[in-house]
């Protein structure tokens, strides 16, 4: 693989292919002022001429850069990787090792004392010297930080972020209108000027809709590759709005738990025919997606009881119990 040129750096490299060799670039200082799709139409092959050329003409990376920082950088650029400075820096790096060797082999120890202190002041000078032609050599050989904090984002990856953020709003209780807080979008767009955020309404709906279809397929698998099958459970409580819900929860043969659905039966009375009415048709729609039921379980309501003694007439080949802990 070719190495990078020292320019490259400055700019976000495409996937997208110029020709044989090179790719297309764009210019990070014009997608940070311009966005994303108007710098693209600015693109050129990355070459460490056309990248120099771009950087003297750039009104906005002229925003950031004098002019004599300008010229110094495509200098440094230009210069690195040559051959005339390649072989220099040899010659200074041989003509320093000599130097400490000749130092090394002048001093006469008077003593076991002293030489270890030459020894010492030896290695140190040696460590130095060392830790300083690797210091100029990484700071010649890698690009600024926003090389790294900008890339281009590709689908799969779109689809990976929206699905962590709508995690990050459900695991810290944010309402859905902090993502269209002026705060984070400034945060993000300092992150990776590529990344556009979902407002509220996406993030409440397509993703939400999205992930929450994603994450049944996954748990109705799990139920499905259960050989043993599954038992049901039935639970009802009042929510802060007042609202009767009836919930459903699938039960493994390895005691995994795997939260199904809520229902909201507020219009309804709850009655033994109301139980027996949702068991018939939570059964009908586990049997459909090819699920094995072993049984259903509520708690000891007398609505509960009385419907568990009539499904037990009608699924002769089914458990009806009531819950442990009621």
């Amino acid at each position: 693989m070719r190495e990078k040129h020292k320019l490259s750096g400055y700019f976000l490299i495409l996937e997208e292919k110029s020709n044989k060799y090179n790719n297309y670039v764009v210019c990070q200082d014009c997608i940070r002022v311009l966005g994303r799709e108007a710098a693209m139409k600015q693109k050129f092959t990355n070459t460490k001429r056309a990248c120099a050329k771009h950087l003297e003409n750039c009104p906005h990376w002229a925003e950031r850069h004098t002019p004599e920082q300008t010229l110094e950088i495509i200098q440094k650029a230009m210069d690195y990787g040559s051959k005339k400075l390649y072989k220099r820096q040899r010659i200074v790096e041989s003509e320093v090792e000599e130097n400490l060797q000749l130092k090394s082999l002048s001093i006469t120890p008077s003593s076991h004392g002293s030489s270890n202190l030459n020894n010492f002041f030896y290695k140190t000078s040696r460590t130095n010297s060392i830790s300083s032609s690797i210091s100029e050599i990484s700071f010649q050989s890698f690009g600024p930080l926003d090389n790294y904090a900008y890339r281009e984002v590709r689908p799969e990856q779109i689809e990976i972020f929206e699905r962590l953020l709508l995690n990050v709003t459900v695991a810290c209780g944010f309402s859905f209108r902090w993502i269209d807080n002026p705060a984070v979008v400034e945060l993000f767009k300092w992150l990776n000027p590529m990344l556009e955020l979902p407002d509220r309404k996406q993030l409440g709906g397509r993703i939400l809709k999205k992930t929450t279809k994603s994450l049944s397929e996954t748990i109705l698998n799990d139920a499905i590759n259960d050989d043993l099958g599954i038992m049901l459970a039935f639970d009802g409580w009042k929510n802060v709005a007042s609202q009767n819900l009836l919930g459903s929860v699938l039960f493994t043969s390895e005691n995994n738990m795997i939260i199904w659905k809520v229902e909201d039966i507020s219009g309804k009375r709850c009655t033994g025919d109301i139980i027996i009415d949702e068991t018939k048709k939570s059964f009908e729609e586990l049997e459909k997606q090819k699920i094995k039921i072993n049984g259903l379980i509520t708690d000891s309501a007398s609505e509960n009881a009385a419907a568990r003694k009539r499904l037990r007439l009608q699924y002769r080949d089914k458990l009806f119990l009531p819950c442990f802990a009621h």
